[in-house]
Formats: structure tokens, C-alpha cells, sequence
């Protein structure tokens, strides 16, 4: 079998092949572990042309300008030229690429990664809907968030609905002990990553945490984050509170550090109202963090529905600080091992790459 993995959204901040992979690791590993089972190609529009072999897989880099992003011949042609069984076209946002790619590669299957998409309206919606004749399956982190897109016919079949997280995890587990060692951590530590947003909601885990520090005046909350949209507020929320020996505002951190941090945690906290599908929390749960999560429908599967870590309602400060609360009963050490063997067997790489492959094999 031939796949060949195409996003045509033009990054423009980005000139080097080896830095443009670095950042998206997460995303590209899936395809990387399906390489064993089949030819791999994967097609890049940021500003550098070039070809590169990395772990198996072919990736290609078209120069293509935003301004010829509706319009990608030099892709599309591309992907004609190699000819593949299966097309897998990252987000929801390309119907007319699509549109413009069937007609070059009628024998191909086309199939949808969805990201981070909302239902949308006017031109691109119409687009959609007649994109979905030529599409023959759909991946989601949750199959729940297929509903909106089947509710409002963009999505025709329920049956082209496949559970699919569009990332996993490159960390393993390191030694707890030498971990908190280096980051010179002890106690009860919470980690919280993201950017600082009202999407990603801080303001709601800094509220929170204030009330459970209140019976736990040891526990730390670490938070790192790649923006500062809200960071006078969260701090100015840290100095109200009397939190600056509770909350530890570590910034910006190495992707390829980050595995020294969930480690080195007992839990992953993640505040979203809305997500596709969190890396982080991914990431964090292969190294054995607990999961903290809002209860919505992209972290479903992460958490098994709720059986595996714990969740509250997106921005209540009062249910996420009970939650809080709760976690003081948990047997750590238990609970650790709960969170490593529920991510080995459903979430990580070897099993969603075995899974894709799959689905690649029924349509």
C-alpha cells in the first residue's frame, strides 16, 4: 500500500526541513510507525523545496506561496505523479484542493485528519459538502466530535466516522526520582502546558489551585507555556491570591525537554474548552502523569471515558479545586502504572499506527 499524507497550508515562518519536523514531531510520528507496514510519503508547504528521508518516510517540501494555497498544482501534481492507494489530507480546511485533486487521482482514497476545525459556514461549507462525495472516511480524536459535521450534513455518512487521535506520544518514562532531581522538584506537583489563552483558560487552574493549597500548602503548580496573550492577568491573579510559592511560572520549554517535566509531574492538568486532540496531554500520560482534564468530547478517548485520570466542566473553578481535592486520595504510585499500561495499549504509537493502517485496508 501507497499513502501519501499532503497539508496544504502554507507556513511561512519556517525555511529549514529539519526545524519544520522537529515542530510537529507529535503529528508526523503516527505516519512514521505506519511506515513499517507500507510506503510512506508526506507532502509540506512551507517556504524551502526539498526532499528528505526521515524514519522511512519520503517528505517532500513545495515552496508554494498562501496566495497559491487554494490553488496547489505543484502539489497536486506531485501526488499524481506517486500515484498512492490512500491520500490522507491533514484538517478540515482544503475542500477545494480535494476538489481539484480528484480530478487528477480517481483511483486514489481520500481520507479527512480532522484538527482543530469548527463547523463553518458561507462558501467553505458548501465546498465541504460536495468535497465529502470524494472522501471516504473521516478520523477523529472522539467520534462525538463528528456530530456537529454529521448534524449539519457537511459529513454524509456516519459510517465514514472512524475514532483516530491525530497525534501520540515520542517520550517514554524516565526515572520519577532523577527527573524531580534535575528540575530540582519535591512534593506534589502539577504541571499545566498550553498556550495562555482564553481558549486554554490559566485563570481558571490559578483560581483553583488557590483554594486547594488551602489544605496542601506543600503542592506545586508548574506552568509552562509558548505565548503570554494572558500572562499580566495570570500573574496579577498569582500575586491577589498569594500564590508566588505555590505557582512556579516556568515559560517556554524545549519540545524535546518536555519528557523531563511529565516524568518528573504526578499530574497533567488541561483546562481547554476546546481542543482536536491535546499532544500535551498524550505526551504527559506516556511518562505516567494523571490526567486533568475538562470534560469534553476530544479527551473521551484519552481518558477512556472518564475511567482513567479525572475531569471537570470547562472554567468551574469550584468542581476543577474538588477535583483537586480528590487526587489526595489517589495512590500515586498505583495510579501511575494505571495511566502507563491504559496509553501502551490504546494510545500509543505502535497501537494508532496499527489502527490507521487499518482503516487505511477497509476503505
Amino acid at each position: 500500500m501507497k499513502v501519501v499524507v499532503v497539508t496544504y497550508k502554507h507556513v511561512e515562518d519556517y525555511d529549514d526541513a529539519d526545524q519544520w519536523l522537529d515542530r510537529i514531531v507529535s503529528f508526523t510520528a503516527v505516519p512514521e510507525a505506519m511506515a513499517q507496514w507500507c510506503d510512506v510519503t508526506s507532502i509540506h508547504n512551507i517556504n524551502f523545496s526539498g526532499c528528505v528521508k526521515k524514519n522511512e518516510v519520503d517528505y517532500y517540501f513545495i515552496k508554494q506561496s498562501s496566495l497559491f494555497e487554494y490553488f496547489p498544482y505543484k502539489i497536486n501534481r506531485l501526488i499524481q505523479k506517486l500515484d498512492p492507494n490512500i491520500i490522507l489530507v491533514q484538517g478540515f480546511s482544503s475542500p477545494l484542493q480535494i476538489l481539484f485533486l480528484k480530478n487528477l487521482v480517481s483511483r486514489s482514497k481520500i481520507v479527512v485528519q480532522h484538527r482543530s476545525e469548527k463547523v463553518g459556514s458561507g462558501i467553505k461549507r458548501s465546498l465541504q459538502k460536495v468535497a465529502d462525495k470524494y472522501i471516504s472516511a473521516y478520523l477523529f480524536s472522539s467520534v462525538e466530535m463528528a456530530t456537529p459535521w454529521l448534524e449539519n450534513e457537511i459529513i454524509s455518512e456516519r459510517s465514514k466516522v472512524y475514532e483516530l487521535p491525530g497525534s501520540s506520544s515520542i517520550f517514554t518514562t524516565l526515572d520519577k526520582s532523577s527527573a524531580r532531581n534535575k528540575l530540582g522538584i519535591s512534593g506534589k506537583a502539577f504541571l499545566w502546558i498550553g498556550r495562555l489563552n482564553k481558549n486554554k483558560d490559566p485563570v481558571t487552574v490559578v483560581k483553583a489551585f488557590a483554594k486547594y493549597v488551602e489544605s496542601n500548602s506543600s503542592s506545586r503548580l508548574y506552568m509552562i507555556y509558548q505565548n503570554f496573550d494572558l500572562l499580566d492577568q495570570v500573574k496579577e491573579t498569582i500575586r491577589f491570591l498569594g500564590l508566588a510559592k505555590n505557582i512556579v511560572l516556568v515559560g517556554k520549554v524545549a519540545h524535546a525537554e518536555l519528557g523531563l517535566w511529565f516524568s518528573a509531574c504526578d499530574f497533567i492538568i488541561c483546562s481547554s474548552h476546546y481542543e482536536g486532540s491535546n499532544t500535551a496531554v498524550l505526551e504527559a500520560m506516556s511518562c505516567g502523569c494523571i490526567p486533568i482534564v475538562t470534560d469534553i468530547p476530544s479527551f473521551k478517548l484519552h481518558t477512556n471515558n472518564g475511567r482513567v485520570g479525572y475531569s471537570f466542566k470547562a472554567g468551574n473553578v469550584d468542581e476543577l479545586a474538588n477535583v483537586l481535592k480528590a487526587t489526595d486520595k489517589a495512590n500515586l504510585e498505583n495510579y501511575r502504572s494505571k495511566v502507563l499500561d491504559y496509553f501502551e495499549h490504546n494510545l500509543s504509537l505502535t497501537v494508532l499506527s496499527k489502527k490507521m493502517y487499518q482503516i487505511f485496508q477497509e476503505v
